[in-house]
């Protein structure tokens, strides 16, 4: 699991980095809050204070699970991160529960919670741990609960395969045009097949190589925007993902955003528990 999110200790820092990337894809898009919202709103209805357990400390997830009357409780191994995400945070935070830990090790209660979710949880897990931390989450929600998430899966092959001094000369040309599929299109070169892994910090500090050689005019900003972010991503075939998860979880929906070229690699998605 990541070590560290961000390479800064100060809450409102943190919380001012968070904002720097609204509209990005490290945070949820505006399309994925509202795929969010249809299914919180849709796991309440009929219950009285329902119980939902947040994975990480994402500011959207909590704030809606204040809107629609969650019992809300967060895991995550960061005080710091929970705290400057309860600054971004709209609802009553003083009345969530939190549990300091790595998501992986901590003991959850069995049967308890109506929705989980968290915002690339499996991303930040090493593949092999995905199945057991599935079965995990099973245990922990209600016979009729869900597990609600947004996930990264492995990109198209000629993405994959491109050199990054390619990837920007394509957007000076028009060919990519929009600074977010930029971002994505350039990261992914960085990714590991053998693993499913790519790291942030290896791709920024490429970024800042290439600038400072001039093998590209631009980075267009991106080293400095993200040289704290120190996320690393684990990003399976869309395929392997649903066959590990349709051994404990029926698939209900698989959504997607529409609003730049990398959304069709970012499902969200809503499991129910099997029995």
């Amino acid at each position: 699991m990541t070590k560290k999110y961000i390479l800064e200790s100060d809450i409102e820092k943190i919380a001012q980095d968070w904002q720097e990337w609204k509209g990005t894809t490290v945070r949820p898009l505006r399309e994925h809050e509202q795929i969010y919202e249809k299914h919180f709103k849709r796991v309440s209805e009929g219950k009285a204070k329902p119980r939902l357990l947040v994975l990480g400390a994402t500011p959207e997830l909590r704030t809606l699970g204040h809107k629609y009357g969650y019992q809300v409780a967060c895991v995550d191994r960061s005080l710091e991160m929970y705290q400057a995400m309860g600054l971004l945070t709209k609802g009553n935070v003083g009345k969530e529960e939190f549990v300091q830990g790595d998501w992986q090790e901590v003991e959850l209660p069995e049967g308890h919670y109506d929705l989980i979710a968290g915002d690339d949880v499996l991303n930040m897990l090493a593949w092999p741990s995905w199945k057991g931390f599935l079965i995990k989450l099973k245990n922990s929600l209600k016979k009729e609960g869900y597990f609600l998430t947004h996930l990264i899966v492995r990109h198209a092959p000629e993405w994959l395969s491109d050199k990054i001094e390619n990837v920007f000369k394509k957007y000076e040309e028009g060919i990519i045009n929009n600074q977010q599929d930029l971002l994505v299109r350039a990261a992914i070169t960085m990714y590991e097949p053998s693993t499913y892994q790519f790291s942030w910090q290896k791709f920024v500090k490429k970024v800042k190589e290439l600038k400072e050689t001039g093998k590209i005019k631009s980075d267009f900003g991106i080293y400095e925007k993200y040289k704290r972010f120190a996320g690393v991503s684990i990003l399976p075939p869309q395929q392997e993902f649903e066959k590990i998860a349709e051994k404990h979880f029926q698939i209900i929906s698989v959504d997607y955003a529409s609003q730049f070229e990398y959304c069709q690699f970012e499902p969200v998605c809503l499991l129910k528990r099997r029995l």
